[in-house]
């Protein structure tokens, strides 16, 4: 029974399985068939494959690419990109022995998938969500639920889920062709379940690092702190491009609230559904970029230096909103250069509260190099400089100069890059970092030189944006920012 209530039937879908006692969520042994909404009964949901005496967990991973060969057996066409290779998985994955504390991050954390089917190309952008998710060392496959519309293409979108096992959740609009479901009603949905104290949130075409479960893990419990004011943790840091390559365990605050993987807790989800339009306010304002407006007026969310998660490549368009995120995806810099990523240690005392953070930026900036920009004739200069007050870009990482990592808590993101970096630190004061039609042409090119490839400065905290130029620290900082006070 508790497998019938947590399927979500409608009236006349079709469902077979095979079962077991003390087997927990989906199995890879059943198969669903729902209504469409131009039909009067469902198809028949059927099975055709061996069935072992015993269907243990342990036989998930073994098992997908099994699925996969007899999903695109089935297939005529528009799946030749995924049906044309084997799923892979980091040897991590196989481990039998996971870190202490994840059996309960597991069972009270579970993973929500909403897709956009929207697209030409949506049934290849959630295979390949799901696949990254597939890929994360230690997971729990029952503990993974994707949302999807019911619509006249939900079969196919069905069948994906399959392939993994993953739990699925439909929703029924039936006055409306739904291709995304409402977050409010996908949260509401999976907080029925009284055991979950918070949910990681997978939003469209986001493909995950295989680490990024761990780092979710291994920050998880900033949000559980007395007195804390951070409000959640996203994988996603928008200003980790080629060319700043921070630290492989910087952890940053950050007063925008990041779309893409991040945690949702049960307490804020009950605060934005206290009054009606609260929940509208939070989740539904979104740019282009990234960004939802944050659930209360006073919270910050932490995010890595160097994303866990990266988006899936845009196809080609001609409406300027598309070309946009074309140059936002591209150059973009994630965990997949790190070696042994689940051996990180993070410093979460450095972003526990707003004084540490201070205190955090205090101690790495203290005595560097300030610059003052105040035209654009400014912005040139320091571009002239940089290689010689600096270092040469040409510089090896074995003629790193003065800067000691181990002393603000950094671990370099691997030992084979060549880092653009040969002395210092650098603190770069400006007006304001927020653009307007006096300083527009400032920030753009401060954005471009510090290799933050997108048109408006994200990252924005306590008046200071916190990046790295090819491993060298750079604060970029306002003038009446309180840090800066610090720093004299």
């Amino acid at each position: 029974m508790e497998k019938v209530k947590n399927f979500h039937f409608y009236f006349l879908d079709s469902w077979v399985f095979i079962g077991q006692k003390g087997l927990k969520g989906k199995t890879l042994f059943e198969h669903l068939v729902p209504k469409k909404a131009s039909e009067s009964y469902a198809g028949v949901a059927a099975i055709q494959k061996c069935v072992p005496k015993q269907l243990p967990v342990k036989q998930w991973i073994s098992s997908l690419n099994d699925n996969l060969a007899l999903f695109c057996e089935a297939q005529v066409s528009g799946y030749t990109s995924v049906c044309e290779r084997n799923m892979s998985f980091p040897s991590d994955a196989h481990q039998e022995i996971a870190p202490e504390g994840w059996d309960v991050f597991s069972e009270t954390s579970p993973l929500l998938v909403i897709p956009d089917l929207a697209k030409y190309d949506s049934h290849i952008l959630l295979f390949r969500t799901l696949e990254s998710i597939a890929q994360q060392p230690f997971l729990r496959p029952e503990m993974v639920y994707v949302a999807l519309c019911k619509n006249d293409f939900i079969l196919e979108f069905t069948e994906i889920v399959e392939i993994f096992g993953f739990n699925q959740m439909t929703f029924d609009y039936r006055k409306t062709q739904c291709f995304e479901v409402p977050y409010k009603d996908a949260f509401g949905r999976l907080f029925e379940n009284k055991q979950f104290k918070q949910t990681i949130v997978i939003g469209a075409e986001v493909i995950l690092e295989p680490d990024f479960l761990h780092f979710i893990f291994s920050t998880s419990p900033l949000l559980n702190s007395l007195n804390t004011d951070v409000i959640s943790i996203s994988g996603w840091n928008p200003n980790s491009f080629e060319g700043t390559n921070f630290p492989k365990n910087s952890l940053l605050r950050m007063s925008e609230f990041p779309l893409y993987g991040w945690v949702l807790t049960r307490e804020i989800r009950d605060e934005l559904t206290k009054t009606k339009d609260s929940f509208k306010d939070c989740c539904t304002d979104r740019k282009w970029y990234e960004g939802w407006t944050k659930p209360r007026d006073k919270g910050v969310v932490v995010v890595p230096g160097l994303s866990r998660v990266k988006l899936a490549r845009v196809p080609e368009a001609f409406d300027i909103d598309t070309i946009k995120l074309m140059l936002y995806r591209n150059r973009r810099l994630s965990s997949s250069i790190v070696k042994k990523p689940l051996s990180i240690s993070f410093p979460l005392e450095n972003v526990a509260s707003l004084d540490a953070y201070r205190y955090f930026l205090e101690s790495t900036f203290a005595g560097c190099k300030q610059v003052d920009i105040l035209t654009q004739s400014s912005v040139e200069q320091l571009e002239k400089s940089w290689n010689k007050t600096i270092g040469d870009t040409r510089t090896p990482r074995s003629k790193l100069l003065n800067f000691s990592q181990e002393k603000r808590g950094f671990e370099n993101a691997t030992d084979d890059l060549t880092f653009e970096q040969k002395s210092g630190c650098v603190v770069v004061k400006v007006d304001r970092l927020k653009k307007d039609s006096l300083n527009e042409l400032i920030i753009k090119s401060l954005l471009r030189f510090f290799n933050l490839a997108h048109t408006e400065p994200f990252g924005y905290y306590d008046g200071a944006i916190f990046t790295f130029r090819n491993a060298v620290p750079v604060l970029l900082v306002e003038r009446q920012a309180p840090i800066l006070e610090l720093l004299q």
